[in-house]
């Protein structure tokens, strides 16, 4: 990883923690912020920003990446609620679920983000 503050909103760098499903759910979230500035998305969103902002900071690069994980998870999960509405949106779900249980299996780049966090 990068260390810049852009770096952590890099798809890539966001796939390679919240998994397909996450990064569709982040999506979702930023959308629904467009629609409705003034919603919890936004102020889930803020955190998102303030624990972005810790990856840069010269302090444990481990706990502010776990800090910034957290936050991205929280901020993807809200919108989960989205794909109760229809049987072809929960289709949807389960197939991006399945999607992320077989990258978290076999394409996670975890030596890759091991070696970026822990050892740069």
């Amino acid at each position: 990883m990068n260390k810049s503050y852009i770096s952590s909103f890099n798809p890539r760098f966001l796939l390679e923690i919240l998994g397909p499903l996450g990064l569709f759910l982040a999506i979702i979230s930023t959308s629904k912020i467009v629609k409705n500035p003034k919603s919890i998305y936004t102020l889930s969103m803020g955190v998102v920003g303030a624990a972005s902002l810790l990856l840069i900071l010269p302090i444990n690069p481990q706990k502010t990446f776990y800090i910034s994980a957290i936050s991205w998870y929280v901020f993807a999960l809200i919108s989960t609620t989205t794909f109760a509405k229809s049987k072809k949106m929960s289709l949807l779900f389960l197939l991006l679920l399945l999607a992320s249980f077989w990258y978290f299996a076999f394409s996670w780049q975890q030596k890759a983000i091991c070696n970026e966090i822990f050892f740069n």
